[in-house]
């Protein structure tokens, strides 16, 4: 080990090869970060730094926490949150591992994105860091991080795209943030007398031996540490954020499929509007004569729910001929990757690092003392297989790993893993290469017992949700306190199908357009001026609309194929006469694809004397 004098040494030499590109931050402790990261490499230290400052520079780091735009998808189901501090004022970021449903966000947001999320975690444990320094005058400079591992299993890393998104996010520490990690509780076993060693319960949810509760009561005090939770279906398979709109029709249109909306509009004038989101679809509107769709709704009427209206009924058996059996199974076939780029999942990543980082410059000031670190815990309660089985997630995780070492070096103080499961040991396997040893030093592996004493070592638990022992509740008592930190939780199946954040919504009809099928959903316009409004959101489907009177189908909107996976597409347009307005999603241009398709279509009767169409995408 390094004595003072080499230490000294090491960093006269490294402010003399920075000469060049010295900024007001380049502190003592803040260069002996980087040469700590690289054994008092001077050269190593120092590229490692200007291999930093570039990336910084290039993806506007320093401004990323007041722009950052957090994803739908990240923000309700990424799992964890900022804390509070430990006993030395250092910021603890916990992460209830176990429920959050990384193979399904990979499936619907780039591994990028998810980084990008960590990255402003960290920096905003950075700046808490810094507030932490300034109120307690003395130097904070690295954080806790406490992983719950409750409920983790297999299922939520068996994907290499999980994989490589930890891989990711251990680069990412490493490179960027170097030793700023104080200490890293993996739980959930014995943790609690670690935890309080470094913990106060005072500055801990309730739920990791603190005495913190949600505001409602809850011990895990969701409202700041996000749960987690699995994805939708319609959200992971590639829907994007329509999917998770309460008014949101979710499905998924195979390669070489379509299908049809009909939409009923009692009165003329009346103005159909919609939005809709794939990846790429052909859409089209027609009007068309009404159906009597009663004896289908009679033939499937012990296999559908009772929100499944007629439209839903008459798209999925249009979707398989007609045939009750082939549509019943369509319906069965049931992740953030699928829904949203690995992307969007790093860049909110980065934004919660960005976040940290302020939060560490605050604690700073605060503190009166550099706060440069942070803790993490991370919860892997509920942890699956299922949650990990994707090559995706292992790449976001690969990622987010390189993201911390390449650009947030050294300011995890602490990382605390609770609750990992049996088969955690095969998972790591996976991560553990991204990783300095310095990192894998300042974390500390948990199962079910033990980490509570190691977390309250460090947190009090008035800054700790009370469902990792604080005293911290939501404000309707949850002690997972969910409104702060992230519940996660399983995407809807029409959302990790495709259909995307609007599969989630009540109004949404979900469904799968299997390759080279199509559907029509007919609306009836009682009066003229009504309006229609659509919004539908599919990976790449095409849309088209018409009206029909009697034989005769007059086309409103042409045929175009849409790729509104991210975001839904939204439309609308004043009916002049009253009929039927057909909405045509299209899949038949794909031969293997099938897609997930998300789709709310409403009619509004505004009689209106004179009003040109309007269409709004």
């Amino acid at each position: 080990m390094a004595n003072d004098a080499q230490e000294r040494a090491a960093l006269e030499q490294l402010k003399e090869t920075l000469k060049d590109v010295w900024q007001e931050q380049f502190t003592d402790a803040y260069l002996m970060r980087w040469l700590r990261a690289r054994d008092l490499d001077v050269d190593k230290a120092g590229d490692l730094l200007r291999k930093n400052l570039r990336w910084r520079e290039e993806n506007k780091i320093d401004t990323l926490v007041e722009r950052y735009e957090c994803h739908p998808i990240i923000k309700q189901y990424f799992p964890g949150g900022i804390f509070n501090h430990d006993r030395e004022g250092s910021p603890i970021y916990i992460i209830p591992i176990g429920s959050g449903d990384f193979k399904g966000m990979l499936q619907c947001l780039s591994k990028e994105e998810l980084v990008m999320y960590v990255v402003y975690v960290l920096e905003c444990m950075q700046r808490e860091r810094e507030s932490q320094s300034r109120k307690l005058g003395k130097l904070i400079e690295k954080s806790v991080f406490l992983f719950d591992w409750e409920n983790f299993s297999l299922r939520q890393v068996y994907s290499w795209q999980v994989v490589d998104y930890i891989r990711a996010l251990v680069g990412l520490y490493e490179n960027n943030y170097p030793e700023t990690l104080k200490l890293g509780l993996l739980v959930n076993n014995g943790w609690l007398p670690s935890l309080l060693e470094y913990v106060d319960p005072s500055q801990l949810p309730a739920q990791w031996g603190g005495t913190i509760v949600h505001p409602e009561g809850g011990a895990r005090c969701t409202h700041i540490i996000g749960p987690g939770g699995d994805l939708p279906d319609a959200v992971s398979r590639g829907g994007g954020a329509l999917a998770v709109d309460p008014e949101a029709v979710s499905c998924f249109l195979e390669r070489g499929r379509s299908m049809e909306v009909p939409v009923e509009v009692e009165v003329p004038g009346a103005k159909l509007h919609w939005r809709l989101q794939a990846k790429d679809v052909g859409f089209a509107l027609w009007r068309v004569s009404g159906e009597d769709r009663v004896q289908l709704k009679e033939a499937v009427r012990d296999i559908w729910q009772e929100q499944f209206t007629d439209p839903y009924l008459l798209r999925w058996l249009r979707a398989r001929d007609f045939d009750v059996t082939k549509a019943q199974e369509l319906l069965r076939k049931v992740g953030m990757l699928q829904c949203v780029s690995k992307e969007d999942i790093v860049r909110h990543v980065i934004y919660t690092m960005e976040f940290m980082q302020r939060d560490m410059d605050s604690q700073t000031r605060k503190l009166g003392k550099t706060v440069n670190t942070f803790l993490f815990l991370i919860d892997y309660e509920g942890f699956s297989l299922k949650q990990v089985t994707s090559w995706q997630v292992l790449d976001l995780t690969r990622s987010l790993t390189g993201l911390y070492e390449n650009h947030y070096p050294e300011t995890l103080k602490l990382g605390i893993l609770i609750n990992t499961p049996s088969f955690f040991p095969m998972f790591w396997k996976f991560i553990r290469p991204f990783m300095t040893e310095r990192t894998v030093n300042k974390l500390h592996l948990f199962t079910h017992d033990g980490w509570q004493q190691v977390l309250l070592k460090h947190v009090d638990p008035s800054q700790l949700p009370a469902h990792w022992g604080g005293t911290i509740v939501d404000p309707i008592g949850g002690a997972r306190c969910t409104h702060v930190i992230g519940p996660g939780g399983e995407l809807p199946v029409a959302v990790s199908r495709g259909g995307g954040g609007l599969a989630t919504d009540p109004e949404a009809v979900n469904c799968f357009l299997e390759h080279g099928r199509s559907i029509e959903v007919p609306v009836h316009v009682e009066a003229a001026g009504a309006k229609l409004h659509w919004r539908f959101q599919a990976r790449d489907v095409s849309f088209a609309l018409w009206k029909t009177n009697g034989e005769t189908r007059v086309q409103m909107l042409a045929p175009r194929r849409i790729a509104c996976d991210r975001d839904p597409e939204c439309g609308q347009m004043l009916c002049k006469e009253p009929g039927t307005y057909t909405f045509f999603f299209d899949n038949s241009f794909s031969w293997f694809t099938g897609k997930q398709l998300s789709y709310v279509i409403r009619v509004h009767h505004e009689p209106v004397a004179s009003v040109e169409d309007t269409i709004k995408s």
